[in-house]
């Protein structure tokens, strides 16, 4: 009877929609899971936009005015205005109005527009966002930088809050 039933053109072709709609459900959820992995990292990245370079958020509960200036700084960049240039040593005056120090190296990437430039381009003035590691001694050692070349005005950050 089972022989009979499985021998049926009309079984083995309900079979084959049945894992045919199987393997198309399982693919579809997957894609989704995928889908909601990158869209969640997406979300997470541009929440913290700020945060990565440099401009902490004050989160749901701003913190009291006494304590807005104590909070810790990014030691993996910055952003800020060329104060001084002393060979591969560069200070700036950092987003959080705090000077900083930032080592260059040959291999440092320094972008100005869609072009790659040498270090002897910068000057006084430049505003810059500086992309790096920390140093033991609080330095950022420079991997990127994106320069925005106009010594009249300073790079536009959103202010503490």
């Amino acid at each position: 009877m089972l022989k009979k039933v499985f021998n049926s053109k009309k079984v083995v072709g309900m079979l084959i929609v049945l894992v045919s709609v199987t393997i198309l459900l399982v693919v579809f959820r997957f894609g989704m899971v995928v889908g909601e992995k990158k869209a969640d990292f997406s979300g997470r990245w541009g929440e913290n936009y700020g945060r990565f370079f440099g401009e902490p958020s004050p989160g749901f509960f701003p913190a009291p005015a006494e304590f807005r200036d104590n909070r810790l700084m990014n030691p993996h960049g910055n952003a800020g205005t060329i104060l001084k240039i002393d060979g591969n040593i560069l200070v700036i005056k950092g987003s959080d109005n705090n000077e900083k120090t930032v080592l260059l190296s040959t291999s440092t990437i320094i972008n100005n527009k869609n072009k790659t430039v040498s270090s002897d381009s910068l000057k006084i003035g430049d505003s810059l966002v500086i992309i790096g590691e920390p140093t033991k001694e609080g330095q950022i050692e420079a991997k990127f930088i994106r320069v925005f070349s106009n010594s009249s005005s300073t790079l536009s950050l959103p202010p503490h809050q």
